[in-house]
């Protein structure tokens, strides 16, 4: 399901798998079928401490294990974190690096604190709070996931000028209705297969792993 989940995000993106996008994901395969079993249950249990594997701790290379990871390479660069999987070398050193712990704080760690939204269109102005929880969101309308998720994405953000731009460009809006159908379809995962409860957050855990799997 989640193979298929991904696959849709995707092509929804209007993505084209590079060449070198392609190497990155066989060094990481590569990397990780090349650990002992008992380090690639490990790096799965990290990844899921993190919220980002939500599937069972089994060891195996598959689209779970590959999206938590892309997720969390994508936000620990985001946050300057100095790793790469350019090449085989580079992907076994970002293994290390989740397996060791070191990504722990880093990858959410900038999010618990979020700033209020800055100066949002009007179609966005209402939101849900960034204490919002799955309840809330599975019972607010379309219009109202949009909107949050634009202002969770606004989150990620350093610059204000950045934000400022992309509500001027209307690009905002089109990456908050890219990041909206993911928040719904991980949502529903998480509950029907009982890792997530009503009552859980709904970020940053949602919205910035699904922001890593519609910009990348």
């Amino acid at each position: 399901m989640l193979r298929i989940i991904l696959t849709f995000l995707l092509l929804a993106c209007g993505s084209v798998v590079s060449a070198q996008a392609a190497t990155e994901r066989h060094n990481l395969e590569t990397a990780f079928r090349a650990l002992d079993h008992a380090s690639r249950e490990a790096a799965q249990i990290e990844l899921q401490q993190q919220n980002l594997y939500l599937q069972q701790i089994d060891g195996l290379w598959g689209a779970g294990t590959e999206r938590a990871l892309l997720a969390a390479l994508f936000m620990l660069i985001e946050v300057g974190t100095d790793v790469s999987v350019e090449t085989e070398a580079d992907a076994r050193h970002f293994l290390d690096f989740i397996i060791a712990g070191s990504s722990r704080g880093l990858i959410f760690g900038e999010a618990d604190e979020p700033e209020d939204s800055i100066g949002l269109p009007a179609n966005l102005a209402s939101y849900l709070s960034f204490g919002a929880q799955i309840a809330d969101w599975r019972q607010a309308t379309q219009q109202i996931r949009v909107a949050s998720a634009a202002n969770y994405y606004t989150a990620l953000i350093p610059s204000d000028a950045q934000v400022q731009h992309l509500i001027q460009s209307g690009q905002l809006q089109m990456i908050a209705e890219r990041i909206a159908p993911c928040m719904d379809e991980m949502i529903e995962f998480g509950l029907q297969t009982g890792q997530k409860r009503a009552s859980d957050l709904i970020y940053p855990d949602f919205s910035q792993v699904c922001a890593a799997l519609v910009l990348q």
